[in-house]
């Protein structure tokens, strides 16, 4: 069985296609567990009916804790040995659980599989309305990394590699890695993410179509404010660091750390980490084999 858990607050107007998308899923065996992080609006109005035709729903309502506090919640209601976490304005394609749960089966060192996602605003089934990202060039961002998570620790340390709701966990790893951190709730799902790398987890990616995690873009987004999830992800990677024993892995999370923070505080040298005008002379860095002794001066330079 999958447990799915959806953590809501005030999404009332968009949970009912959440919902169904769950409940059209291909695999039949789930249990979807709706935690109401304190919602003010119509949220439970719109649930209960879904309740009353589905026996595999459960809804519990709690006084407002965050995030990070209402998937911990569903975490300790499931019964399945396998994990989805779902944002309540976000869908799935309905043979995800289907495919993963066959590369599960046929792969039992697996750990961890996910996929693809699009990005929509209005149209989640219209491929007209969906894109890789919305932000900067229109392409696919995840580096596609398979296999223990020490093989690649380094690699997604310089940046996220994956989305949450593309993710379907054996239940026995999400029980290794233990709860989420509800005081970086915008950045913990790469921090849990990391945390299941840094365990050595088996993850397999695949790119399935109709296995898609669809991402609703819209103005409620938190991701909409750059500035606000830079100062989160820095706190992430600050707790994160006592985990990582490997040198390169340490490095490039110090290195993701000062970059962050230059932007944060718009410093001089934001200029230059963005790219730009100066993108040529990091290109010639790289090739020439001394990006990496550059940074560090660089780095120690005064904003």
């Amino acid at each position: 069985m999958i447990s799915v858990i959806i953590p809501c607050f005030n999404y009332g107007h968009l949970i009912g296609q959440t919902i169904e998308s769950v409940c059209n899923q291909s695999f039949r065996d789930l249990e979807l567990i709706i935690i109401d992080d304190g919602s003010t609006d119509n949220t439970e109005q719109v649930v209960r009916p879904y309740i009353q035709k589905d026996s595999r729903i459960q809804y519990y309502k709690y006084p407002n804790g965050g995030l990070g506090t209402s998937r911990n919640r569903g975490l300790s209601k499931i019964k399945g040995s396998f994990v989805q976490f779902l944002d309540a304005d976000d869908l799935l394609e309905s043979r995800k659980f289907e495919e993963q749960i066959r590369l599960f089966s046929e792969n039992p060192e697996t750990d961890v599989v996910y996929g693809s996602i699009r990005y929509f605003t209005t149209r989640p089934y219209d491929e007209a309305d969906r894109k890789f990202t919305y932000w900067g060039k229109n392409e696919e961002w995840m580096p596609k990394v398979s296999g223990y998570g020490k093989s690649f620790l380094a690699q997604v340390l310089k940046g996220n590699f994956s989305h949450l709701s593309s993710t379907l966990f054996r239940r026995s790893v999400v029980d290794k890695v233990g709860l989420f951190e509800n005081e970086i709730s915008a950045v913990a799902d790469y921090h849990f993410l990391l945390k299941c790398v840094i365990m050595n987890a088996y993850f397999q990616y695949h790119d399935t179509p109709h296995t898609y995690s669809l991402v609703r873009w819209h103005p409620d987004n938190m991701s909409k404010d750059p500035s606000y999830m830079r100062k989160e992800e820095v706190k992430m990677r600050e707790l994160i660091m006592p985990l990582l024993t490997d040198a390169e892995a340490r490095e490039n999370n110090a290195t993701a750390i000062k970059g962050l923070t230059l932007m944060v505080d718009k410093s001089w040298k934001t200029v230059f980490l963005s790219g730009g005008p100066f993108d040529f002379l990091k290109k010639a860095l790289v090739f020439l084999g001394l990006e990496k002794l550059f940074r560090r001066i660089f780095y120690r330079l005064r904003s």
